[in-house]
């Protein structure tokens, strides 16, 4: 989902690029790469999405649950943000946030196995 999310930035990736080639950009890491995306088009859920995701993978967690409640509050999936927003509680060890987060996402999708394992190493 989240590979789909960054396919469907590339028009905004695209105006990103022909600006770094202006110079107005210094050279960056990935997660401010996107930040510099969802600069130029804050109304893009997905963008955020990959942004949290990012964040999350660096450590970065505070952010990441900022970046990721920013796209709930846009209309990103929900299903996939949720789960998430809530890995980024549970690596904060913000065990309740995390359980109130997968059970959100679990009314949404009752059915599925990831979900279902993740809510449950939580408990």
């Amino acid at each position: 989902m989240i590979a789909l999310s960054i396919a469907q930035s590339a028009l905004s990736m695209a105006r990103f690029r022909s600006s770094i080639g202006s110079g107005q950009y210094p050279p960056c890491t990935f997660p401010e790469l996107i930040e510099r995306a969802v600069e130029l088009d804050p109304a893009r859920a997905d963008l955020l999405v990959a942004l949290g995701q990012e964040l999350r993978l660096s450590g970065r967690l505070l952010e990441a649950i900022k970046a990721l409640q920013r796209a709930l509050e846009r209309g990103a999936d929900a299903k996939s943000t949720l789960a998430l927003l809530a890995l980024a509680y549970r690596a904060r060890f913000d065990y309740r946030p995390a359980l109130a987060t997968y059970r959100r996402a679990l009314v949404l999708a009752p059915d599925d196995a990831d979900l279902i394992v993740h809510f449950g190493t939580v408990l």
